[in-house]
């Protein structure tokens, strides 16, 4: 795959207690468009102690998935074998797909207070609304039809609804000590999906130095499913509206621990080396799983370790 993003932001004061910013954003990928431009304003009151900032942001994507897009719970076809010729292949294949584009708007609005509560701490409160319509189902995904002895019978494409409205609520807190800055946040998220969920962040900078520091860094992230989340389809039940066995919509903990190192080297060019451990663990849907199905590790973690090396100049 290759993509190609393009995105430029253009922040200036409006008079002396306010300032205005306004972006666009552009990415293409060979079977994804994306177009989007946002803009915010933030005025100060209260001798520079307070800001209320409020932003927006449209965006539209064009989505022409490799293949065409499957039509909703129709079976993935997977062996050509069965066919007697690629005609006949891509006929059935065929049967089973959209043609044509389709589309998903996005509207996200923010709205924020910044607070100097003295010269040592300052907090921050976001209210955040976002609305999307049109084509949300992955296009890549599908699930498991299986039988009573839990052995797979067909493969269906996934089905997701059109419309997903969310709301989140932010809180971060930071505090200079002698030593170095405490940083923290929290995050609650909830969206018409069902999906529920709390993000906890925070960050402990160390001053080792004029120019140098440490940072540990502990995250961790917790939600619910979605109401439409199914590891699998049982064979001779009826199809529901929708389903998707993505685990990223089922229930979930996940956490990051880890640290990073600073420094500001001659000409005043910063260096940043960071190090973490990530673990997802999906939990347990409450599906009762059949035969064979008992057997295998349905909600496996996910781990991975993340190492970056930046600059700034």
């Amino acid at each position: 795959d290759t993509r190609l993003q393009v995105e430029g932001q253009l922040t200036q004061p409006v008079g002396d207690t306010m300032r205005g910013s306004a972006g666009l954003h552009f990415s293409k990928e060979y079977d994804y468009l994306s177009l989007s431009a946002n803009a915010s304003i933030a005025k100060d009151f209260n001798q520079r102690n307070t800001t209320v900032s409020a932003g927006l942001s449209l965006a539209f994507d064009t989505i022409d998935p490799e293949g065409g897009r499957p039509l909703a719970f129709s079976e993935m076809v997977v062996d050509k074998g069965q066919f007697a010729n690629e005609q006949a292949y891509q006929t059935v294949f065929d049967a089973t797909r959209h043609e044509g584009t389709d589309d998903k708007n996005m509207l996200d609005l923010m709205l924020g207070v910044t607070q100097v509560i003295n010269r040592r701490m300052l907090m921050q409160f976001n209210y955040g609304y976002s609305k999307s319509d049109g084509y949300h189902t992955d296009p890549f995904k599908v699930l498991s039809v299986v039988n009573e002895q839990g052995l797979t019978q067909a493969l269906l494409h996934e089905n997701r609804p059109t419309e997903r409205a969310r709301h989140s609520a932010y809180w971060q807190t930071k505090y200079a000590m002698d030593y170095g800055v405490v940083d923290i946040s929290y995050r609650y998220a909830t969206d018409d999906w069902d999906i529920n969920s709390h993000t906890i962040d925070s960050r402990l900078r160390f001053n080792l130095s004029n120019n140098s520091y440490i940072q540990p860094h502990l995250r961790f992230y917790q939600q619910s499913a979605a109401e439409f989340y199914q590891p699998f389809l049982l064979e001779g039940q009826a199809l529901p509206n929708f389903a998707s066995a993505d685990y990223r919509l089922g229930e979930m903990t996940a956490y990051t621990i880890g640290l990073k190192y600073g420094v500001t080297v001659s000409g005043g060019n910063q260096w940043a080396f960071r190090l973490e451990y990530y673990q997802q663990d999906p939990k347990d849907a409450g599906f009762d799983a059949p035969g064979a199905l008992q057997q295998i590790d349905l909600y496996p973690s996910l781990k991975a370790v993340i190492a970056q090396i930046s600059s700034s100049f």
